[in-house]
């Protein structure tokens, strides 16, 4: 396939929302004859609790997008499905384009247009050319591969004692399908309270996993820091972000640190005093736990 690259606009239309992106492609000897599929692929982050689409489309350019050019919809090529959050909400995107539409535009001039058409005022953002993950045209003398998508799934594991080798509680990450090619994505902890501490109850770390050629299973381990305090179950997520040539279907996913130490007995030692001859004299019982306790005994 041959990748192209544009630049991204956007238009305000309804109060503080986006609600269209325009990115410009130059197809400077592509040869579409011997490409029966065209995508556009980009990078979309949407919050998983809201839920829209977006029309795809395309007009004759000139090489540089601008606000103005988001009001051409005369031609659309295609259309990007439901965005909620259960459905590969983050990641990439690719929408399979209209090849006789997008036959007519080429037939103007070497630059495409693309107008991003929000069906509502959403949240959901696009990756501009400056990112790294900057919108793609691609062109295919082939049918194209189908984008995997990564899973995120926590675990329980006992948080250990003090003095002892460290416990660690294991996230798997799986991957929908083999690829050819390496698939990365980035991970960090992240605490909600409340919940587990960083520093307190486990290592906060961070990192990239690579999925070589064939693998589609990684483990990521986060260190856990043991105590001797009662406390209940506690939890915290390890999130997913910035995929290469994936897309999610879940995003984080929450491990649980169990609590495996008893409930503290209330103990009072014994104690003698001397007996006066007269009057009184006290007698001091010191009071204490077997074990700290998360709250007040």
């Amino acid at each position: 396939f041959i990748p192209t690259t544009g630049t991204l606009q956007a238009r305000h239309d309804a109060g503080a929302y986006e609600t269209r992106a325009v990115v410009e492609f130059d197809t400077l000897g592509v040869d579409l004859a011997a490409s029966p599929v065209v995508t556009l692929d980009i990078y979309v982050e949407f919050p998983w609790y809201l839920s829209t689409t977006a029309k795809v489309y395309g007009y004759a350019g000139d090489g540089a997008a601008a606000l103005a050019d988001a009001s051409q919809t005369g031609a659309l090529l295609g259309t990007l499905g439901n965005l909620s959050g259960g459905s590969v909400a983050t990641g990439w995107r690719r929408v399979t384009l209209d090849r006789a539409a997008l036959e007519g535009l080429m037939a103007q001039g070497r630059y495409v247009g693309i107008v991003l058409d929000a069906d509502a005022p959403t949240y959901f953002s696009v990756r501009g050319t400056a990112d790294a993950k900057a919108p793609r045209l691609n062109f295919w003398n082939g049918a194209p591969p189908v984008l995997p998508s990564l899973d995120i799934y926590g675990g329980s594991r006992s948080e250990g004692n003090p003095g002892l080798t460290a416990n660690v509680l294991t996230y798997q990450v799986y991957l929908s399908q083999p690829t050819t090619v390496p698939v990365a994505v980035d991970f960090a902890t992240r605490n909600d309270l409340p919940g587990a501490v960083p520093g307190v109850d486990y290592v906060a770390t961070s990192g990239t996993l690579t999925f070589a050629p064939g693998e589609t299973y990684k483990p990521i381990t986060v260190t856990l820091i043991g105590d001797t305090t009662y406390e209940p179950t506690e939890h915290l997520y390890v999130e997913l972000s910035n995929p290469t040539l994936a897309s999610f279907r879940t995003l984080s996913a929450s491990g649980a640190i169990l609590n495996d130490d008893a409930v503290p007995n209330i103990i009072s030692g014994p104690v003698s005093v001397t007996e006066p001859d007269t009057g009184s004299t006290n007698a001091t019982f010191t009071v204490s736990l077997s074990n700290p306790s998360h709250q007040p005994v």
